[in-house]
């Protein structure tokens, strides 16, 4: 799994997470969910397959998706054709309300693997961008990363190691930040 992060200047998070599937067999669908939390609103939701976007129908039918919600999940649903091969699929949202601010600092945070999830991985990428960064570094006393195992990089949080179920990853990000405008508020 590998996601690009990005909070904007108006206080959005732009999430585009890339998910490589390995299939032994012939399959015709995936799925993705998003705990309801964390944030006020998703919106501009997305399946991608290198360039081509899957259509949101609400079928069944091979480059299509749906989104299905109950109290606790968004979950999207898309549909193909693999047999045996390898396909790396894109799935892309924008989270608003993701951001809490205070005087001082706006605080992102982000689960990025969750435990119980259906299938393993066994590698976990994250790079996240901010405005305002500085030469496109984050200072590490910033960012707090937790999960099984975790490593912090200059702009990204690798989880790895035991390629189980449980792997689980997670940051908060707390980032004096003085050009994220978030509901008319300047921070």
């Amino acid at each position: 799994i590998h996601v690009e992060a990005w909070i904007t200047a108006d206080g959005l998070v732009q999430i585009r997470e890339h998910r490589t599937y390995v299939f032994d067999g012939s399959f015709t669908w995936a799925s993705y969910r998003l705990p309801k939390r964390g944030y006020r609103e998703i919106r501009d939701l997305r399946i991608l397959e290198g360039e081509q976007a899957f259509v949101n129908r609400n079928t069944e039918e091979a480059g299509t998706f749906r989104v299905l919600e109950d109290d606790s999940d968004v979950e999207l649903q898309w549909y193909y054709e693999a047999e045996d091969t390898t396909r790396t699929f894109t799935v892309e949202y924008t989270l608003v309300g993701a951001l809490v601010t205070g005087d001082e600092w706006t605080e992102f945070f982000w689960t990025w693997a969750a435990k119980g999830r259906e299938k393993s991985t066994e590698v976990l990428e994250v790079e996240l961008r901010l405005p305002g960064e500085k030469n496109g570094k984050i200072a590490e006393s910033e960012l707090e990363v937790g999960g099984d195992t975790a490593e912090v990089g200059a702009n990204s949080v690798e989880a790895g190691g035991d390629p189980s179920q449980s792997i689980y990853a997670w940051s908060r990000l707390a980032y004096p930040i003085a050009d994220i405008d978030i509901n008319g508020l300047t921070v």
